[in-house]
């Protein structure tokens, strides 16, 4: 079974946030995770005169970037945190860029409906696109700080009333 992206939501939150918002109207987002290995040589790649490199895990990293629409951050509702204006409770590229000027440590957060990974990470480069004619757009990347998390959720299927839901063993159900 194929999962669409949509199902998956990243959250971003500052030390002097009190809760996590969500980041305004992704368009894509992807955590890539990197591990180096260490090259050496054992008695046991030596055959026939030969050496052969062993490579073994080291040190792991990873990046976290996504790109969005850009939101207008003049209307809807404010929250006030004590640095920045959370405006319609969603992280825009406005607050974004001055989180990564003052070179802040963010928390970060995705959630989908089986898990929940969770790390924190600096913003390494952001940048918009404004072509004519078209939406604003911004793509961002952060630079991971430590070790990702995930736990499992408990998830529970919800429908909307006249909704059918194919299951594995071929049956339908309607939900009213």
């Amino acid at each position: 079974m194929s999962l669409l992206g949509e199902i998956k939501m990243l959250y971003i939150k500052t030390a002097d946030m009190s809760q996590f918002y969500p980041a305004a109207c992704l368009t894509t987002h992807n955590l890539d995770e990197v591990i180096e290995f260490l090259s050496t040589t054992t008695r046991d790649n030596y055959q026939n005169g030969e050496f052969w490199t062993t490579q073994v895990p080291g040190q792991q990293s990873y990046t976290l970037a996504f790109e969005g629409l850009q939101v207008t951050t003049t209307e809807g509702g404010m929250v006030e945190t004590a640095t920045y204006p959370i405006i319609g409770n969603q992280i825009s590229y406005d607050i974004l860029v001055q989180m990564k000027r003052k070179g802040e440590l963010i928390q970060w957060r995705i959630d989908s409906p089986s898990d929940q990974q969770n790390g924190f990470g600096y913003i390494e480069n952001i940048g918009e696109v404004a072509p004519a004619g078209d939406f604003l757009t911004f793509s961002c990347s952060m630079v991971g700080y430590g070790k990702v998390s995930i736990s499992s959720k408990t998830s529970a299927a919800l429908f909307q009333s006249g909704q059918g839901k194919l299951f594995q063993n071929g049956q339908t159900f309607l939900y009213n």
